[in-house]
């Protein structure tokens, strides 16, 4: 798919060139990784969405607010936290909308599984 990126309200024109020569470019999303990080993504975002499709086969009653088509938030979010890390952040708050937050807590935060679905039976 494609990627849109909103940055024409930006008056600095240094700014502006430094967001489009990085993603009005053939192959912008994909350059620099290397095969081992780009199998990375592809699982991460593997995980995120076999997770939602669990979440909607076993709770399909349930209100829930998955990810519908965000999917790709999910990967980009964990490599933004891991390079964060790397360079020596120690805590990050994250504070988001209802929309995914099963999804982060499971595949950003990695809180385990177990206890996801327990609180979201309500025990």
């Amino acid at each position: 798919g494609s990627v849109g990126v909103e940055y024409m309200h930006i008056l600095d024109t240094n700014k502006c060139n430094f967001i489009r020569e990085r993603f009005e470019k053939k192959d912008a999303v994909t350059t620099g990784l290397t095969k081992e990080e780009k199998l990375q993504v592809l699982e991460r975002l593997t995980f995120a969405v076999m997770f939602e499709s669990f979440l909607s086969t076993k709770w399909n009653t349930a209100k829930r607010f998955g990810l519908e088509g965000c999917e790709s938030f999910i990967p980009g979010f964990k490599s933004l936290i891991d390079r964060a890390t790397e360079l020596g952040v120690q805590n990050v708050v994250i504070g988001m909308p209802h929309r995914g937050r099963l999804n982060v807590i499971a595949n950003v935060v990695r809180k385990d599984l177990h206890k996801i679905f327990l609180q979201f039976k309500g025990l």
